[in-house]
Protein backbone atom coordinates (compact mmCIF):
# COMPACT_ATOMS: atom_id res chain seq x y z
CA UNK A 1 0.00 0.00 0.00
CA UNK A 2 1.75 3.21 -1.11
CA UNK A 3 1.39 6.68 1.68
CA UNK A 4 2.71 9.64 1.11
CA UNK A 5 2.82 11.70 4.04
CA UNK A 6 2.38 15.54 4.55
CA UNK A 7 3.69 16.87 7.80
CA UNK A 8 2.68 19.93 9.77
CA UNK A 9 4.63 20.25 13.22
CA UNK A 10 3.99 23.00 15.62
CA UNK A 11 6.16 22.70 18.96
CA UNK A 12 4.98 25.44 21.54
CA UNK A 13 6.99 26.40 24.32
CA UNK A 14 6.41 28.92 27.32
CA UNK A 15 9.00 31.49 27.21
CA UNK A 16 10.24 31.39 30.59
CA UNK A 17 9.76 34.89 32.95
CA UNK A 18 6.17 35.55 31.06
CA UNK A 19 3.02 35.52 33.32
CA UNK A 20 0.77 35.05 30.61
CA UNK A 21 2.34 32.63 28.48
CA UNK A 22 3.53 30.15 31.37
CA UNK A 23 -0.09 28.77 31.63
CA UNK A 24 -0.08 28.20 27.78
CA UNK A 25 -0.19 24.64 27.24
CA UNK A 26 2.36 23.02 25.35
CA UNK A 27 1.66 21.06 22.36
CA UNK A 28 2.62 19.03 19.64
CA UNK A 29 0.38 19.30 16.34
CA UNK A 30 1.38 16.89 13.32
CA UNK A 31 -0.90 16.38 10.26
CA UNK A 32 -0.74 12.77 8.87
CA UNK A 33 -1.85 11.69 5.36
CA UNK A 34 -2.99 7.74 4.13
CA UNK A 35 -4.08 7.01 0.48
CA UNK A 36 -5.32 3.26 -0.34
CA UNK A 37 -5.96 1.83 -3.80
CA UNK A 38 -8.46 -0.14 -5.03
CA UNK A 39 -9.13 -1.48 -8.35
CA UNK A 40 -12.14 0.03 -9.81
CA UNK A 41 -15.33 -2.46 -10.02
CA UNK A 42 -17.59 -0.20 -12.16
CA UNK A 43 -17.89 1.71 -14.95
CA UNK A 44 -19.59 4.78 -16.75
CA UNK A 45 -19.29 5.27 -21.03
CA UNK A 46 -21.34 8.29 -22.42
CA UNK A 47 -22.55 7.36 -25.78
CA UNK A 48 -24.78 9.70 -27.99
CA UNK A 49 -26.74 8.73 -31.83
CA UNK A 50 -26.01 11.53 -33.96
CA UNK A 51 -28.13 12.03 -36.76
CA UNK A 52 -28.58 14.48 -39.97
CA UNK A 53 -31.71 15.42 -42.11
CA UNK A 54 -32.91 18.00 -44.01
CA UNK A 55 -35.46 18.74 -41.22
CA UNK A 56 -35.22 19.20 -37.56
CA UNK A 57 -38.02 16.19 -37.40
CA UNK A 58 -35.96 14.15 -39.78
CA UNK A 59 -32.71 14.50 -37.49
CA UNK A 60 -34.43 14.43 -34.44
CA UNK A 61 -36.23 11.04 -35.25
CA UNK A 62 -33.08 8.98 -36.84
CA UNK A 63 -31.61 10.33 -33.64
CA UNK A 64 -33.82 9.42 -31.49
CA UNK A 65 -34.46 5.95 -33.09
CA UNK A 66 -30.71 5.17 -32.53
CA UNK A 67 -30.56 5.89 -28.74
CA UNK A 68 -34.50 3.81 -28.27
CA UNK A 69 -32.46 1.09 -30.16
CA UNK A 70 -29.45 1.56 -27.69
CA UNK A 71 -31.78 1.56 -24.62
CA UNK A 72 -33.48 -1.70 -25.86
CA UNK A 73 -30.32 -3.51 -26.58
CA UNK A 74 -29.00 -2.79 -23.35
CA UNK A 75 -32.08 -3.48 -21.44
CA UNK A 76 -31.47 -6.98 -23.27
CA UNK A 77 -28.16 -7.19 -21.74
CA UNK A 78 -28.98 -6.98 -18.64
CA UNK A 79 -28.26 -3.05 -17.34
CA UNK A 80 -31.07 -1.96 -15.05
CA UNK A 81 -33.42 0.75 -14.98
CA UNK A 82 -31.24 2.72 -12.37
CA UNK A 83 -28.57 2.44 -14.72
CA UNK A 84 -29.65 4.08 -17.56
CA UNK A 85 -30.42 7.96 -18.16
CA UNK A 86 -31.16 9.81 -21.17
CA UNK A 87 -28.66 13.02 -20.92
CA UNK A 88 -29.13 15.45 -23.91
CA UNK A 89 -31.59 15.87 -27.06
CA UNK A 90 -31.26 18.74 -28.68
CA UNK A 91 -31.22 19.44 -32.90
CA UNK A 92 -29.74 22.48 -34.18
CA UNK A 93 -29.24 23.85 -37.95
CA UNK A 94 -26.25 23.25 -40.13
CA UNK A 95 -25.55 26.32 -42.17
CA UNK A 96 -23.75 26.15 -45.54
CA UNK A 97 -21.05 29.42 -46.43
CA UNK A 98 -20.12 30.68 -49.44
CA UNK A 99 -18.21 28.79 -51.96
CA UNK A 100 -19.16 25.32 -50.51
CA UNK A 101 -20.63 22.87 -52.61
CA UNK A 102 -24.02 22.44 -53.25
CA UNK A 103 -24.43 26.28 -51.76
CA UNK A 104 -27.37 27.63 -53.66
CA UNK A 105 -26.69 31.33 -55.46
CA UNK A 106 -28.75 33.93 -53.75
CA UNK A 107 -28.36 37.65 -53.71
CA UNK A 108 -26.19 37.95 -50.64
CA UNK A 109 -23.36 35.53 -50.91
CA UNK A 110 -21.69 36.16 -47.84
CA UNK A 111 -25.13 35.41 -46.11
CA UNK A 112 -24.94 31.64 -44.42
CA UNK A 113 -27.70 29.83 -45.00
CA UNK A 114 -29.28 26.67 -43.35
CA UNK A 115 -28.47 23.60 -45.15
CA UNK A 116 -29.75 20.73 -42.64
CA UNK A 117 -30.03 19.91 -39.29
CA UNK A 118 -28.12 18.05 -37.30
CA UNK A 119 -29.91 16.22 -33.84
CA UNK A 120 -28.56 14.24 -31.10
CA UNK A 121 -29.47 11.65 -28.63
CA UNK A 122 -26.95 11.11 -25.38
CA UNK A 123 -27.42 8.50 -22.87
CA UNK A 124 -25.28 7.61 -20.12
CA UNK A 125 -24.82 4.00 -18.90
CA UNK A 126 -23.01 2.29 -15.73
CA UNK A 127 -21.90 -1.03 -16.54
CA UNK A 128 -20.88 -2.97 -12.93
CA UNK A 129 -19.21 -5.64 -14.84
CA UNK A 130 -16.02 -4.22 -16.14
CA UNK A 131 -15.46 -7.24 -18.95
CA UNK A 132 -18.95 -6.45 -20.57
CA UNK A 133 -17.15 -2.40 -21.35
CA UNK A 134 -15.80 -4.13 -24.71
CA UNK A 135 -18.40 -6.28 -25.97
CA UNK A 136 -21.08 -3.59 -24.97
CA UNK A 137 -19.30 -0.70 -26.95
CA UNK A 138 -19.37 -3.12 -29.74
CA UNK A 139 -22.96 -4.15 -29.71
CA UNK A 140 -23.84 -0.68 -29.35
CA UNK A 141 -22.10 0.43 -32.14
CA UNK A 142 -23.71 -2.16 -34.37
CA UNK A 143 -27.01 -0.73 -33.13
CA UNK A 144 -26.51 2.38 -34.73
CA UNK A 145 -24.68 4.57 -31.88
CA UNK A 146 -22.33 6.39 -33.46
CA UNK A 147 -20.41 8.90 -30.91
CA UNK A 148 -18.52 7.36 -27.86
CA UNK A 149 -17.99 10.38 -25.88
CA UNK A 150 -15.76 9.06 -22.80
CA UNK A 151 -15.24 6.15 -20.04
CA UNK A 152 -14.79 6.22 -16.74
CA UNK A 153 -14.46 3.91 -13.75
CA UNK A 154 -15.33 3.99 -10.74
CA UNK A 155 -15.53 2.37 -7.00
CA UNK A 156 -19.11 0.84 -6.55
CA UNK A 157 -18.72 1.08 -2.16
CA UNK A 158 -15.70 3.76 -1.92
CA UNK A 159 -16.13 3.51 1.90
CA UNK A 160 -14.13 0.85 2.44
CA UNK A 161 -10.99 2.15 0.75
CA UNK A 162 -11.89 5.40 2.27
CA UNK A 163 -12.25 4.05 5.83
CA UNK A 164 -8.21 2.27 5.11
CA UNK A 165 -7.05 5.44 3.84
CA UNK A 166 -8.55 7.40 7.48
CA UNK A 167 -6.91 4.11 9.63
CA UNK A 168 -3.53 5.01 7.45
CA UNK A 169 -3.43 8.80 8.06
CA UNK A 170 -4.21 8.12 11.65
CA UNK A 171 -1.35 5.72 12.30
CA UNK A 172 0.78 8.31 10.11
CA UNK A 173 0.40 11.03 12.27
CA UNK A 174 0.51 9.19 15.35
CA UNK A 175 4.09 7.58 14.47
CA UNK A 176 5.57 11.06 13.56
CA UNK A 177 4.54 13.01 16.79
CA UNK A 178 6.64 10.08 18.36
CA UNK A 179 9.20 10.68 16.19
CA UNK A 180 9.30 14.42 16.60
CA UNK A 181 8.66 14.47 20.39
CA UNK A 182 11.76 12.02 20.99
CA UNK A 183 13.66 14.34 18.23
CA UNK A 184 12.95 17.62 20.63
CA UNK A 185 13.50 15.41 23.52
CA UNK A 186 10.35 16.00 24.95
CA UNK A 187 7.75 13.72 26.29
CA UNK A 188 4.01 13.23 24.83
CA UNK A 189 0.84 13.77 27.01
CA UNK A 190 -2.91 12.98 25.80
CA UNK A 191 -3.99 13.21 22.70
CA UNK A 192 -6.10 17.17 23.00
CA UNK A 193 -7.63 17.04 19.11
CA UNK A 194 -8.14 15.09 16.04
CA UNK A 195 -9.51 16.44 13.19
CA UNK A 196 -10.18 15.28 9.59
CA UNK A 197 -8.26 17.67 7.03
CA UNK A 198 -11.60 17.92 5.06
CA UNK A 199 -13.60 15.37 2.90
CA UNK A 200 -11.36 12.04 1.99
CA UNK A 201 -10.85 12.55 -1.55
CA UNK A 202 -9.48 10.58 -4.87
CA UNK A 203 -7.50 10.30 -7.51
CA UNK A 204 -9.54 11.62 -10.61
CA UNK A 205 -11.53 8.84 -12.36
CA UNK A 206 -9.49 6.73 -14.80
CA UNK A 207 -10.95 8.37 -18.36
CA UNK A 208 -10.83 7.95 -22.20
CA UNK A 209 -11.81 9.08 -24.87
CA UNK A 210 -13.13 6.61 -27.33
CA UNK A 211 -14.75 5.98 -31.13
CA UNK A 212 -14.83 2.31 -31.48
CA UNK A 213 -12.90 1.46 -28.69
CA UNK A 214 -11.86 -2.70 -28.94
CA UNK A 215 -12.18 -4.90 -25.76
CA UNK A 216 -8.64 -5.08 -25.61
CA UNK A 217 -8.48 -1.44 -25.18
CA UNK A 218 -10.19 -0.98 -21.96
CA UNK A 219 -7.79 -0.87 -18.56
CA UNK A 220 -9.66 0.44 -15.58
CA UNK A 221 -6.29 0.31 -13.61
CA UNK A 222 -6.16 1.55 -9.91
CA UNK A 223 -7.59 4.40 -8.48
CA UNK A 224 -6.19 6.22 -5.20
CA UNK A 225 -7.93 7.47 -2.36
CA UNK A 226 -6.69 10.13 0.27
CA UNK A 227 -7.81 10.83 3.99
CA UNK A 228 -5.45 13.12 5.92
CA UNK A 229 -6.19 13.60 9.62
CA UNK A 230 -4.09 16.48 12.54
CA UNK A 231 -3.79 15.15 15.96
CA UNK A 232 -2.75 17.33 18.53
CA UNK A 233 -0.62 16.19 21.55
CA UNK A 234 0.10 17.92 25.12
CA UNK A 235 3.75 17.88 25.79
CA UNK A 236 4.12 16.61 29.31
Amino acid sequence: MLRHTFLALALTLAPLGHAVAQDAPRALTVTGIGIAQAVPDIARIEVSGVATGDSAGEAMGAASEAAANALALLKQRGVAERDLRTTSLSVYPVYSRPGEPGRQQSGDNDRPVIAGFEARAGLSVVLRDIAEVGPTLDALLDAGINQIGGISFDLSDPAKVRDAARRDAVADAMARAALYAKAAGVTLGPLLHLQEGGSPSSVPMARMEAMGVAASAIAPGEQDVSASVTLRYAIE
